[in-house]
């Protein structure tokens, strides 16, 4: 039996349309891209719609009379980002060598900021719809949307929002 041009085309966007729906973003879910990352011996996750870049860790430029957590100011490409040791912020011991650090950059119209982490492990796919409510997660407290399964792990996810909103984060002055 001779198939022509036409039922073959037709066939083919058949096929195509049945597997777009197994995609991620298609469907019921709220499937979402996050950002992994280590530090202090822990792995938490970011998402992605909060994250402008991941980079390396610029050099920067100390300032004065600002909290231990602070490392300094970068330019980068010509914008100012204060940088953030999140280990020290949330007062866990950085267990990573210099080179692997990484930089989680923030850049929103009232924000920008570089929050500097042990090491970025790599992306996943979270399902924000699904995440479990914040466990007693002493060492991100307040800072937590949500725990993740991720990899047979459930993981905490950071919530950018709400680690601008901390009073802590807010008070970068030294004590």
């Amino acid at each position: 039996m001779e198939t022509n041009p036409a039922q073959l085309l037709q066939e083919l966007a058949i096929r195509v349309a049945d597997k777009a729906a197994e995609l991620p973003g298609k469907g019921e879910s709220n499937l979402s891209q996050a950002i992994a990352f280590d530090l202090g011996g822990r792995t938490a996750l970011v998402s992605m719609g909060q994250v402008s870049e991941v980079m390396e860790v610029p050099s920067s430029t100390r300032v004065p009379g600002v909290t231990h957590w602070v490392l300094g100011v970068a330019n980068v490409r010509g914008n100012i980002f204060p940088l953030v040791d999140m280990a020290k912020f949330f007062q866990l011991e950085s267990d990573s060598r210099p080179e692997r650090r990484a930089v989680i950059a923030i850049d929103r119209p009232d924000t920008r900021l570089g929050l500097v982490v042990d090491r970025v492990v790599g992306m996943r796919t979270i399902d924000l719809q699904d995440l479990a409510p914040p466990k007693d997660e002493q060492h991100f407290s307040g800072c937590v949307a949500g725990m993740a399964e991720v990899d047979s792990r459930t993981l905490p996810v950071l919530d950018i929002d709400q680690l601008l909103g901390n009073q802590k984060f807010n008070d970068v002055t030294a004590n």
